[in-house]
Parts: structure tokens; sequence; C-alpha cells
């Protein structure tokens, strides 16, 4: 038996109710609801644990032009328009 056992529930409600953004801040929810300091791989366990997925960060295009992109995304619009409802 697991010292965060005993507040598995209320740690489960609390990330439902408000989910995280990142394991860091996982790790302060817990510390918050159980008074427990995890590390973060400790952290990415318990949230497995729960059934719960852990962000992961997403990569950003080094060479991304924002202008290109948008202007794609106009002429593929016009091109392939969305059926409405």
């Amino acid at each position: 038996m697991s010292s965060i056992d005993p507040y598995l529930d209320r740690l489960e409600k609390s990330f439902r109710e408000s989910p995280v953004g990142s394991t860091r801040q996982a790790r302060h929810r817990i510390i918050d609801v159980a008074e427990i300091n995890l590390s973060l791989t400790q952290t990415r366990r318990v949230l497995k644990r729960l059934e719960m997925r852990y962000p992961k960060s997403g990569k950003v295009p080094g060479k991304a032009d924002g202008g290109q992109q948008l202007e794609f995304l106009n002429e593929e619009l016009q091109l392939h328009p969305r059926p409405s409802a």
C-alpha cells in the first residue's frame, strides 16, 4: 500500500473537475490535496494509475511562417468549403 492510496479518490475527482496542463501542475495539485511531495516520475505513475494521460509537450516547427499558413488555410477553405449542418 502506497502513502498516496488513501487520497486517490479525492485526486481523481480533482483532476476530473479541473484537468491539469502539465505533469508539474499535477504534482502541485497532489501536494495541495494530499500534502505528499512526489517526483515528476511518481506523479506520472499516479496519473497512469488513475487511468489518466499525463500531458506531453508538443513540438513547434522552428521555421514556420504564420502568414503563409494563414494564406494556405484561406485558400483551402475556399477550394473545399465545409458542408453546412
